[in-house]
């Protein structure tokens, strides 16, 4: 465990006030101290002082404290911002490890008590292994995600379980749940009104029951919690439900784009199962979707960022 100032060399940033700041949409990232859009807040003009060079760090001292983002190319800074320069050769995945570290110790500093004079004495743990094996994917196709509409699919309403079979999970007091990933284990999703939140753990594979074990793709649906129920999420990884989730699995083939669909359209119907009433059972299972048809595929697909689906669409 070493402090931020043993791995970084810290220095407070540009100090520069947007309102006094040229914009200009095609020029020099103004990082501010938000947590949204990786901290940058506009574009301005060059001032004739040279940006903060691309690799470092920039950390909200103030407002969102401690809101840590690598910079991947030069930038300005705000008030209160300060930029850390690694003082050793670091990867680009190491210094996303150190920035979710910092980000990490956001909670000491709420009710506007700000970080300026303890972030560099705030204390951070090594990269874990992995970190030094996976790569940051590419996402140069954003330029391309734009939205290109198209009309919303008529169809006639049927019933959720004449489109899917519907498969309760396990209860999780019968298995041991594990807080890392490793090789042989599959994650265990709850309910969750967040994709990112249906993680509870991961199992091995191994003791659980194949019929139990869903392919990425899978539909599950949680079927419990006053924040979390009816939301439905298609599963980018092969999972386990637990005893308030169920997985769908479609009676004819359904395309990627398709299942995205459903899932929207299952969790459209969350106003049903307000004030404790839960979408279990016949209550799920009768739930009113559009039966299956072209227009689905076409109406994703015309979303924005759908370019990112159109590679899998047959999936």
């Amino acid at each position: 465990m070493k402090m931020v100032c043993e791995l970084f060399d810290v220095k407070y940033g540009h100090n520069y006030e947007l309102c006094h700041l040229e914009e200009d949409p095609n020029g020099i990232p103004f990082v501010s101290r938000t947590s949204a859009n990786n901290g940058v807040s506009a574009r301005v003009k060059h001032t004739g002082e040279a940006p903060t060079p691309a690799g470092a760090l920039t950390v909200a001292l103030g407002g969102s404290v401690l809101s840590t983002f690598l910079q991947p190319v030069p930038c300005y800074e705000g008030r209160d911002v300060a930029t850390l320069i690694p003082k050793h050769p670091m990867t680009d995945e190491e210094k996303l490890w150190y920035a979710c570290a910092i980000r990490a110790n956001r909670y000491r500093y709420s009710y506007g008590r700000q970080a300026n004079r303890e972030l560099p004495r705030i204390v951070l743990p090594p990269p874990p292994a992995w970190v030094r094996t996976r790569r940051i994917p590419d996402f140069s196709w954003i330029a391309d995600a734009v939205a290109h509409p198209a009309p919303f699919p008529k169809a006639r309403l049927v019933r959720l379980s004449d489109i899917f079979d519907i498969h309760n999970g396990i209860p999780a007091t019968s298995l041991y749940v594990f807080n890392e990933d490793a090789e042989g284990r599959i994650p265990l999703r709850c309910p969750s009104n967040s994709y990112e939140g249906t993680l509870a753990g991961f199992v091995e594979g191994a003791g659980v029951l194949k019929n139990k074990v869903f392919p990425a793709e899978t539909l599950m649906v949680g079927t419990d919690g006053e924040g979390s129920h009816t939301f439905s999420y298609v599963m980018a990884r092969e999972f386990v439900p637990n005893s308030n989730v169920v997985a769908l699995v479609p009676k004819q083939t359904l395309t990627l784009a398709e299942k995205i669909f459903y899932s929207k359209a299952i969790s459209a119907n969350r106003p049903l199962f307000s004030y404790g009433r839960k979408p279990k059972g016949e209550r799920l299972a009768r739930i009113l979707v559009p039966e299956p048809t072209a227009g689905m595929e076409a109406f994703i697909l015309g979303c924005r960022y759908s370019v990112a689906l159109k590679k899998n669409s047959h999936a």
